[in-house]
């Protein structure tokens, strides 16, 4: 069991990063569920849930935005 505590708690602390947890909504719940997950393995009644941003990152980001393609890599504009 706390090898399977260990590994849910690496998972949470990379799903936790800024600019995972807060990227969407989706993503928000995403830490969540797995904090709940982690406070029933480790039998904590008191899941550390955080809440919403004020402002998601994705709703940041210009619609015309183009990251820069690596060097070789190939743009396909035909989607």
């Amino acid at each position: 069991m706390e090898e399977l505590s260990a590994a849910i708690k690496e998972l949470l602390r990379i799903q936790g990063s800024d600019g995972n947890w807060n990227h969407d909504p989706y993503m928000h719940g995403m830490y969540n569920g797995m904090e709940l997950i982690r406070s029933l393995v480790d039998g904590d009644n008191n899941p550390q849930y955080k809440m919403p941003p004020k402002v998601w990152i994705k709703d940041t980001i210009p619609k015309d935005f183009v990251p820069e393609v690596l060097d070789g890599a190939v743009l396909d504009n035909s989607l």
